[in-house]
């Protein structure tokens, strides 16, 4: 955890204490350099990564059900890692509205950003999203005189209904980049800008809802939200983004043959997805937030939020209880 005050970086240090059964926070007080070494990366069922040295300890699930330590060379397939979702940890240096951070996610979602002419553009087939992305430009940047021209966009369908947003204003373009950190790249390329990331909850969530109203979909027979995208750095963000809000997502790579091309998925089910509709959800795609909230109608079927090797405990609590009777308060008998 960082944080800059008055000029000052502070850093402090997230550990778990496995008896007292907490994570404690300490600041920290030195910085070791012990040159370069090699290091181990593991990756889990739901798409988590993290990296190390050999010998760096991560907490893991053991066949008792207990929680403990291990270390990466150590580490085998059947090993259950233990990730907190509870961390909630976001930034205060707010450099931009709530309105402009969803622009932001827009674009980096359906936005081509990479013209050499100074201009940007937005591709929706959406009015309502249109109409508000216009709305939201012309509100925070009336200084720059903003001239949104409009045009239709058949490259692969000629049936399809997008239409091409585009401003051709260097100036604005420029201040996106050096002010707001946006990166004018192909989509490969795209990464939500550092400034985002490093404001609140609330800006964070904004963004979050530009790239899901552009690039999100709700599978209703499944009962799954989907988000895709052609960038690895954005899913990646994308992914532990939605894991700061306890919500826990799949990420996983999938190759388009026909494009030859990988695309990196991100896939919301189970309990996780009322949590993501509670809190997150789509902001402007009015109908897919419709299909949405009917995923507090549906059975869930879990099987994330689910505590693994706890057979021996739950038999040891049976036969601890058997023959005993217990008065519940709630029923008053």
């Amino acid at each position: 955890i960082f944080s800059i005050n008055n000029n000052e970086l502070q850093i402090g240090l997230r550990s778990l204490d496995i008896k007292k059964n907490m994570v404690l926070t300490n600041d920290s007080s030195h910085f070791f350099n012990m040159g370069k070494s090699k290091t181990i990366k593991i990756l889990t069922s739901q798409g988590f990564e993290i990296e190390g040295t050999p010998e760096h300890p991560i907490v893991i699930l053991n066949k008792e059900g207990d929680i403990q330590f291990k270390r990466l060379d150590k580490i085998t397939k059947e090993d259950i890692v233990v990730i907190n979702i509870n961390n909630d940890i976001w930034g205060n240096n707010n450099l931009l509205s709530e309105n402009l951070s969803y622009v932001i996610g827009l674009l980096l979602g359906d936005g081509y950003l990479a013209s050499v002419d100074g201009s940007l553009s937005f591709s929706k087939s959406d009015e309502y999203i249109s109409k508000k992305f216009a709305e939201i430009l012309h509100s925070e940047f009336s200084d720059y005189s903003l001239e949104i021209t409009h045009s239709h966009k058949c490259l692969y369908d000629e049936k399809s209904h997008t239409v091409d947003h585009r401003i051709y204003n260097s100036a604005f373009k420029n201040l996106l980049n050096e002010k707001y950190g946006l990166s004018m790249k192909l989509s490969g390329d795209k990464k939500i800008p550092q400034c985002i990331l490093n404001s609140d909850k609330g800006i964070v969530k904004k963004c979050l809802q530009g790239l899901f109203d552009t690039d999100g979909s709700f599978n209703s027979s499944k009962n799954i939200f989907e988000y895709c995208t052609k960038s690895l750095i954005m899913s990646r963000q994308v992914h532990m983004i939605l894991l700061n809000f306890g919500i826990v997502s799949r990420l996983k790579v999938r190759h388009n043959e026909k494009l030859n091309q990988d695309y990196y998925h991100i896939y919301i089910g189970g309990s996780n997805l009322r949590k993501f509709a509670e809190i997150i959800g789509f902001r402007y795609a009015l109908k897919k937030q419709k299909d949405l909230m009917n995923c507090f109608n549906v059975k869930i079927n879990d099987n994330i939020n689910v505590i693994y090797n706890q057979s021996n405990r739950l038999k040891k609590i049976r036969k601890e209880c058997i023959g005993k009777h217990y008065y519940n308060s709630s029923l008053g008998n």
